[in-house]
């Protein structure tokens, strides 16, 4: 492969990651739409003789229902016979199915799975004031409250599908703002990389980096010429050897575990720059013998001493 086209293709292989999440982001973005209307089903009616509280249940909703007013969550009392009975919505789940009503109002019914839960005193209270409230008159009490009103209520926000739904939505939107920032990164990076390359010049890198002299140590992503090196493990970047005063091996660590190793060079105006990342110490080790070997007095290894002899170079 040509060596600049070679160097263009690492460049494109750099944004594989930012695919991959951007990728990971989408699968869960597309469960998420695609289970939020899923239905979950359940054999049990909430008036089974043998329902029982925590049971997933289900209940064919006929008519829209009476608003509770209870703290902040949102209840809602459904009329029907043998008894009334309470269902827990939330914002979405009510609007879906006020809005299938409002489409066919003649045969419409409506099927709501959950999980039963008893009905407590604070909520037998709002139920009783908001459905006298509705009639206009006192007709729902404590005393009558049982022979009324089931005495479970379905927990619609239990709903598995909605869960699933909302978990697949919130690791969207996470893995597609990653891959959104690592986008512009990598759009900002390679703009700064075909400015370098663009000034270097086509024709001068096509020279130097098929002269026969020159190592290329793909893995590492550095070239190293007769005169100078020539990195692309990051951005594009020319040192030539004679301003290379430092080189030492750096181990980036996470709990302990080393995650990355990289070369850094310390030149004559100061800068401490990566040149060099390989998974091998050992390639690494070599790279740094052969830049030792094309350079005076360069400093080897990091050492607090070595650290204290480099600034001291650098300010003769």
């Amino acid at each position: 492969m040509n060596p600049e086209r070679n160097i263009k293709f690492k460049r494109f292989k750099a944004m594989y990651p930012v695919w991959l999440i951007l990728g990971i982001g989408l699968i869960f973005l597309f469960i998420g739409f695609g289970t939020q209307n899923l239905t979950v089903k359940s054999d049990k009616s909430l008036f089974d003789s043998n329902t029982e509280v925590y049971d997933m249940v289900y209940v064919e909703i006929k008519d829209l229902p009476i608003q509770i007013e209870y703290a902040d969550d949102n209840y809602y009392l459904f009329e029907d016979e043998p008894k009334s009975y309470i269902i827990k919505l939330n914002d979405r789940q009510y609007a879906k199915l006020y809005n299938t009503y409002q489409s066919d109002t003649e045969i419409f019914q409506y099927h709501v799975v959950g999980k039963c839960n008893s009905v407590f005193t604070n909520l037998e209270d709002a139920v009783i004031s908001a459905y006298n409230k509705e009639k206009g008159e006192k007709i729902l009490t404590h005393s009558n409250f049982s022979d009324n009103v089931y005495p479970l209520y379905i927990d619609g926000l239990t709903n598995n599908s909605l869960v699933l739904s909302g978990v697949c939505f919130m690791l969207s939107g996470i893995f597609l703002f990653i891959s959104v920032l690592l986008f512009v990164m990598y759009i900002n990076a390679n703009l700064k990389f075909n400015k370098a390359l663009k000034t270097y010049g086509k024709d001068r890198l096509e020279k130097v980096l098929n002269d026969a002299q020159t190592l290329y140590y793909g893995n590492c992503g550095i070239y190293l010429t007769e005169h100078e090196l020539i990195s692309i493990a990051a951005d594009f970047k020319v040192i030539r050897y004679q301003d290379i005063c430092w080189t030492y091996l750096l181990k980036r660590r996470l709990n302990f575990v080393t995650i990355a190793k990289y070369i850094m060079v310390g030149t004559k105006d100061g800068k401490i720059i990566p040149v060099a990342t390989a998974r091998e110490e050992k390639q690494l080790a070599e790279i740094i013998e052969k830049i030792r070997d094309k350079t005076n007095n360069t400093i080897v290894g990091f050492t607090p001493q070595n650290k204290k002899n480099y600034y001291e170079m650098i300010r003769r």
